[in-house]
């Protein structure tokens, strides 16, 4: 998977997809970061990759978007519950080739916005 080089997000503008949870303030940036860019050591680049729990480092997502990998072997809703607990503020979640162009809207825990691609 490709990602766009994206520095900052506001309130997910600019991605297309769907959501049902969006609490961030408008007009206001906030800094992406790759799930595998927040990765604790020592844990797996594929569990990092689709916010698996226990990857993410929270200094390095604490008040950062983080960007995940869906994956149908992980549950979405507990994508954004470890991006939660670790600190992120939100969650971009970019499908797999498995998952195609399928677009989830589901409830999350924090804001959260699915897409296809980035």
């Amino acid at each position: 998977m490709v990602f766009m080089p994206i520095t900052e997000v506001i309130n997910f503008e600019g991605y297309s997809g769907a959501n049902l949870f969006v609490n961030l303030p408008p007009k206001k940036s906030f800094p992406l970061i790759l799930s595998t860019d927040a990765k604790i050591p020592n844990v797996t680049f594929q569990d990092a990759q689709v916010c698996k729990a226990e990857t993410l480092d929270s200094s390095k997502v604490n008040c950062k978007v983080v960007i995940c990998v869906r994956c149908g072997k992980v549950k979405s809703v507990a994508e954004g519950q470890e991006a939660l607990s670790a600190g992120a503020i939100g969650v971009v979640k970019s499908n797999d080739d498995q998952s195609g162009n399928t677009i989830l809207v589901e409830p999350h825990v924090l804001s959260t916005k699915n897409t296809v691609e980035l």
